[in-house]
């Protein structure tokens, strides 16, 4: 559910403050389009997200990615993205996988710090995303230097 907002934006920043975007990438953006937004984002980093090592903490930060009013917007309300909330217990503890804190980037031209609720805005609760990372193997070089093809010959 969403008003004023036409497209969603997911970004990977840093767990530790400043919460910088990881590998200086942008967020990703994804399109919705008013009335007809079937309600599920997809984002691809292929290529353009930051390289993860295992166990590495990071924020998955969803957000408004751009903003436009539509014809059925209440005049004068803030654009507003709303995400359904399950329960979790790690919500408020620091460093922990389902940590939850809302953050709110700086406006252009503006300081780089980030105004922050702190850990645990929702009493116990987080929205949820479902995501697929798909690890990246490494290139595979023989002793002449060439890649090798992932195939055995006889």
């Amino acid at each position: 559910d969403k008003m004023g907002v036409s497209a969603v934006s997911l970004a990977l920043r840093s767990a530790t403050t400043p919460h910088m975007l990881l590998g200086g990438n942008k967020a990703l953006i994804s399109d919705s389009p008013g009335v007809a937004d079937p309600g599920t984002h997809r984002f691809k980093f292929n290529g353009k997200g930051p390289e993860l090592e295992e166990g590495e903490l990071f924020l998955a930060c969803a957000g408004v990615g751009k903003v436009k009013t539509l014809p059925a917007d209440n005049l004068g309300t803030l654009p507003f993205l709303h995400l359904p909330l399950t329960n979790i217990t790690t919500a408020g503890k620091e460093g922990s996988p389902g940590a939850t804190k809302l953050i709110v980037p700086p406006a252009l031209g503006k300081a780089r710090a980030f105004q922050t609720t702190g850990l645990d805005p929702w009493s116990g609760h987080t929205f949820v995303l479902r995501a697929e990372f798909v690890e990246a193997l490494a290139q595979d070089t023989g002793a002449d230097g060439r890649s090798g093809s992932g195939f055995l010959a006889p």
